[in-house]
């Protein structure tokens, strides 16, 4: 695919699942001088053998720049794909969270690719190698539930959950639709717009697609005003919302007062905007669906841009609302990494934006919302603070860790490319 020669000017790429068409972006020179500085020293890292569920998170945005920007940015990506590969083995535990959002990352990297013309021997094992670890826990390994119930692989817990009525489960949890669920259909999608016509083809098109249809109709339902929601009141007794009835952080004593109606946090309903051009695919399965795939991409967009984002008002930094809803109560109070007594107050989940996966949405809009977080930088040490929040416990790669990744990090070029409109349709 011929791309222009000059670094200045971005152009898109035209087709593939999760692969949008973007308009012109213009990179200022210090966004140049973060893609050869922080990423380049990313990409020359072995991520995925500690770090690979920060690294899917820090590196999908430059990913998908690099396939719109002079030929050769992407070089970096290939080297450290091939890389990835060949130690494939130092990966995280198989079925676990982390491989399969690092495995996602990967998948995308494959669509820009195959979109690209750029088709090799390496991409094709690993599309084998993902293929066959989603068919397996489609359809093989079994699962035990939050509920102690096993079932026989991942097809069937999610065909219960949509089959269940919620007042037959013991917990409203029971009936949640998890990230590794998610990421294995995204995944899943990513693989059949590259190939249909094989095994794994004919089991996207026979089970994964309806079963993924089937969630999208029920746990994203568009609003009147037309956005998009994570079923209200399904995380109500999960445990990480506990607390979500309080408007400020509780006293030390005070009980649980959970929201009943809550919805899912803003920083985990970010992989959204990342998930709904996967789910592309489903309209080669189902044309039908075409109309509604839109509406549903559409209303995400919506999510972010009015109930999600907080114009700015009492601070001089942009800020975001803890949940889908707009609500902005307490998150993950004394949860495990942020230690007793202490949790996400209001707006202390507005870090996660940052990393820039609503851009992939690709709308004006957002592009405008990033432009006004790009002019923060260099960000106060107010305002960092409130992006960092409770900043996790767990050890994180150096130049993945919070703050460092923001000021001059990974966190600030993924801002920037946003705002230079590489990602818009």
């Amino acid at each position: 695919m011929r791309r222009l020669s000059l670094f200045l000017i971005c152009l898109g790429l035209s087709s593939g699942a999760g692969v949008a068409t973007a308009a012109e972006c213009r990179l200022d020179t210090l966004t140049q001088q973060l893609w050869r500085g922080p990423l380049q020293e990313l990409l020359a890292d072995d991520l995925w053998v500690n770090d690979a569920y920060d690294a899917a998170h820090a590196l999908l945005v430059p990913l998908h720049a690099a396939y719109r920007t002079p030929p050769g940015d992407e070089q970096p990506f290939e080297a450290f794909m091939a890389r990835a590969l060949a130690h494939s083995d130092q990966l995280a535990t198989p079925g676990s969270l982390n491989r399969w959002q690092f495995l996602y990352l990967v998948t995308q990297y494959l669509s820009l690719r195959d979109a690209s013309g750029q088709w090799t021997e390496t991409d094709q094992r690993w599309a084998d190698l993902i293929a066959t670890e989603a068919q397996e826990l489609w359809e093989e390994r079994p699962v035990k539930w939050y509920n102690g119930q096993t079932f026989g692989n991942m097809r069937d817990l999610l065909r219960w959950k949509l089959e269940t009525p919620a007042e037959r489960l013991d917990k409203r949890y029971h009936g949640i639709v998890w990230d590794l669920e998610w990421y294995v259909m995204a995944a899943s999608s990513d693989l059949y717009a590259l190939h249909r016509d094989n095994s794994f083809g004919e089991l996207y098109r026979m089970s994964i697609a309806p079963t993924l249809r089937d969630v999208l109709t029920r746990y994203l339902p568009v609003q009147p005003d037309g956005t998009v929601l994570y079923r209200p009141g399904v995380w109500s007794d999960y445990p990480d919302f506990a607390y979500a009835g309080y408007a400020q952080a509780p006293a030390p004593g005070d009980p649980p007062k959970p929201n009943p109606n809550v919805t899912l946090d803003s920083s985990h309903a970010s992989r959204f905007g990342a998930w709904a051009g996967s789910w592309a695919a489903l309209t080669e399965v189902f044309p039908q669906e075409r109309s509604r795939l839109a509406t549903l991409r559409s209303g995400l967009a919506r999510t972010f841009t009015r109930r999600i984002y907080s114009p700015p008002a009492s601070t001089s930094f942009v800020r975001f609302h803890n949940y889908m809803d707009g609500s902005n109560t307490v998150y993950r109070w004394n949860y495990a990494t942020a230690g007793q007594g202490n949790g996400y107050r209001p707006y202390e989940l507005s870090g996660t934006p940052y990393l820039g996966w609503w851009g992939l949405l690709g709308t004006p809009e957002i592009t405008r919302i990033y432009r006004k977080m790009a002019a923060g930088f260099p960000l106060r040490d107010d305002a960092l603070r409130t992006y960092v929040g409770p900043n996790t416990t767990r050890q994180r790669h150096p130049l993945l860790g919070w703050p460092a990744a923001f000021n001059g990090g990974i966190v600030e070029l993924n801002t920037r490319l946003v705002a230079g409109g590489c990602l818009e349709r």
